[in-house]
């Protein structure tokens, strides 16, 4: 069911092993623990997201936000509201 919601928006890259977007594919389905269902109108949202940090290098930035040091996205990718 992710599958078929992400199609759309990312086509065959969903797929491929290492592109972002299978990254962020990966992330959501295993790791994410907000645990939004496909249907859910944030999970694109929060997929989107994760292809962003995903295609950015996220897992060797050093500073989450101005003034806070952050370990593989310890605020990126997390179970907290992608909006708060």
């Amino acid at each position: 069911e992710m599958v078929d919601t992400l199609w759309p928006i990312s086509g065959s890259a969903l797929t491929e092993s290492g592109t972002p977007q299978n990254q962020a594919l990966d992330w959501i389905a295993r790791e994410d623990s907000a645990n939004r269902p496909p249907f859910d109108s944030r999970f694109v949202q929060r997929y989107v997201l994760a292809v962003f940090y995903f295609s950015t290098g996220g897992d060797q930035w050093l500073d989450c936000f101005e003034g806070d040091q952050c370990s593989r996205g310890s605020h990126w990718l997390s179970g907290d509201d992608e909006c708060a």
